[in-house]
């Protein structure tokens, strides 16, 4: 049977598609209801005994929130561009120029958004 004509190979290459690209849309996605609804989660420290320990998830709640939110989609970019933008070879001295730089920023960007919501 041939591949294109084949459903199941076509379902198999949509749901494999849809799984790959879920690694940089829920961040995404979850970005904006933060910044839409005003209330979210947002990781940070938390304490064990004498020990802090990272990744408890605090709840925040407007200021703090939006900047959570905006956290959520700057490591969505960050994941788009490091994971799905890789330079090729033959690609744009442009678009090597822009991607590198995006990547650092946006990386650098999602921490300070959650250091800011964290501290409000």
């Amino acid at each position: 049977m041939d591949e294109e004509k084949n459903p199941l190979e076509r379902i198999k290459r949509r749901l494999l598609w849809s799984l790959v690209n879920l690694l940089w849309l829920l961040p995404l996605v979850y970005g904006i209801k933060c910044l839409v609804t005003l209330n979210g989660r947002c990781m940070g420290p938390g304490r064990i005994g004498y020990k802090t320990k990272l990744g408890k998830l605090h709840s925040v709640e407007g200021e703090a929130a939006v900047w959570a939110g905006l956290g959520y989609i700057a490591i969505a970019v960050f994941v788009y561009l490091y994971v799905y933008k890789k330079a090729d070879a033959d690609a744009s001295w442009g678009w090597q120029l822009v991607r590198s730089p995006g990547c650092c920023a946006s990386l650098l960007a999602f921490a300070w958004f959650w250091y800011k919501a964290l501290h409000v």
